[in-house]
């Protein structure tokens, strides 16, 4: 029983019986609902019968915002009479929605492979309807999810025109039977059940009775919410949608950018509200971060490649889900043996990308060289020591002497070397210079002081040379220990001996001068 807006009472249930008493209409099936229109004083107003061919049993009604009726129970009937949709099971649930005098409008039957049977129908938080009882039902027909159990509780949600907007199977392993639903003021239900389950599925707290016991289970259902789907993070130049969703029909919508639709394109990262308002004024509000998008992908590897050779370039991208080269390889790492610029371009969760780009560049090959032979030269001169010129920029020289030119100017005995230094590589060579003596001794001069061959001018004396002139009778006339070939312009005319000698060696020259006056 129901009061009603006119201040009456709506009475509900089921009878078998033929016409006769407050009965007015005929009967379809073995039972069917009875709907019982009273005022305020209990004066019958009005009575309606509705049902199909088979069994059909009221358990719920309450008065709906037109002044009709919405009026739900467990019916086996099939299609016939008042019953416009088949059966599912053994047992369904049937929702009839009527006009204030109680004549149907329309009617809508749930229900699995077994037996349901409802206990409860009430309004919805957005103007729908919710239908409330006990499943035996696996997963079929309008039952989505499993049983917990012998016997579950299982809501089911319909808007204003009966139309199916979810279900939910709640329970433990044992009977869970449901008695009656009542909407709260946060826009969730509360449910009263009885159970015999244990603390298991959804079942929280233990059995306080004896086992196969029912005890009294209420359960809170949450009130419609409103959730966010879309990108946490914005790729750079793309423009992104979020999309609002509820659990309930939402009546309407507005962002915190003042949109009012459900969807809203974005294309600058920050922080989106949506505040969803439902049926009955219940409000509910999500928020959404959605940050720059930051990631940077780089290349490690050689830059150089080297003649002959390849390089191994890898792509670090932390936290990206693939990588394509411009290859077409998608491994971390790529070898390679021919110069260019190579991309690779990093995927992010998302959908955002980021790239890097490497250029390898040939090292051109330095060929093989030479410094010469080994060599002997006249003390005192210069050699000109050369490596390949002209080499491509970046070849480094580094001679043994320190000089970095190349070519190097030698006057000293050794062994000299150079290093051609790339990149890649270090070649040498070498090259020993060794000195001798190049003494040119003349057999005449002339002291007559034309200022022509007046001096006995001994050629490349480098260092110090000692020098001892004999006269023909053997009379020692000259004697030095560092000779500047300054004799002869005072000596008397006629052949003279010398005896040359390089200090510190072992080099002797012997032979014989003229003097020519």
């Amino acid at each position: 029983m129901r009061q009603t807006a006119d201040g009456g009472y709506i009475l509900g249930g089921f009878i078998g019986s033929s016409a006769g008493g407050d009965l007015t209409g005929s009967i379809r099936g073995n039972a069917d609902f009875w709907l019982v229109k009273l005022t305020a004083q209990g004066a019958k107003q009005w009575d309606r019968t509705i049902g199909g061919p088979g069994t059909d049993l009221l358990f719920g009604l309450f008065q709906t915002p037109d002044g009709g009726y919405a009026v739900g129970g467990t019916s086996d009937s099939g299609v016939g009479d008042d019953k416009s949709e088949p059966s599912r099971g053994t047992g369904d649930y049937w929702l009839v929605k009527t006009d204030a005098q109680g004549v149907r409008q329309w009617d809508r039957t749930f229900g699995g492979s077994a037996y349901d049977n409802l206990s409860d129908v009430c309004p919805g938080a957005d103007g729908g309807y919710v239908l409330s009882g006990t499943t035996a039902s696996g997963p079929s027909a309008d039952k989505t999810e499993p049983g917990r159990g012998g016997a579950d509780a299982w809501l089911v949600k319909v808007d204003d025109q009966g139309a199916k907007q979810w279900d939910r199977t709640l329970g433990g392993p044992e009977a869970d039977v449901v008695d009656r639903l009542h909407p709260t003021t946060d826009g969730g239900y509360i449910l009263a059940c009885s159970s015999a389950s244990g603390v298991s599925a959804d079942k929280s707290e233990p059995n306080l009775g004896a086992t196969q016991r029912l005890d009294m289970w209420p359960v809170k259902l949450a009130p419609p919410a409103v959730r966010i789907a879309g990108p946490t993070v914005l790729c750079p130049g793309n423009p992104a949608q979020l999309v609002a969703t509820a659990t309930a029909t939402v009546v309407a919508y507005r962002w915190n950018t003042g949109a009012t639709t459900p969807t809203l394109a974005i294309t600058l990262p920050g922080t989106y509200t949506v505040t969803a308002t439902f049926a009955g004024g219940f409000t509910s509000t999500a928020a959404q971060v959605v940050a720059p998008f930051t990631a940077v992908a780089t290349i490690g590897g050689d830059s150089l490649l080297c003649p002959g050779r390849s390089v191994v370039l890898t792509a670090q991208a932390n936290g990206a889900t693939g990588l394509l080269w411009s290859t077409g390889a998608t491994t971390p790492s790529v070898t390679l043996s021919q110069p260019g610029t190579y991309l690779v371009v990093a995927t992010y969760p998302g959908g955002c990308t980021a790239r890097a780009q490497l250029r390898i560049r040939a090292v051109p090959a330095v060929p093989a060289f030479s410094l010469g032979r080994d060599t002997t030269v006249c003390e005192g001169s210069a050699l000109v020591l050369a490596a390949p010129a002209g080499l491509a920029p970046g070849v480094a020289y580094r001679w043994s002497t320190g000089a970095t030119t190349p070519t190097v100017r030698v006057t000293q005995a050794g062994t000299y070397s150079v290093q051609l230094v790339t990149a890649c590589d270090v070649l040498t060579a070498s090259r020993t210079v060794l000195h001798r003596p190049c003494v040119t001794i003349p057999t005449i001069i002339t002291p007559n002081g034309d200022r022509l061959n007046e001096q006995f001018v001994i050629l490349g004396l480098n260092g110090n040379w000692a020098l001892q002139l004999y006269n023909r009778w053997g009379q020692r006339v000259y004697s030095t220990d560092a000779y500047r070939n300054e004799w002869g312009p005072s000596a008397a005319p006629g052949a003279y001996y010398y005896l040359l000698t390089q200090s510190g060696k072992d080099l002797v020259y012997k032979g014989w001068v003229e003097v020519v006056r």
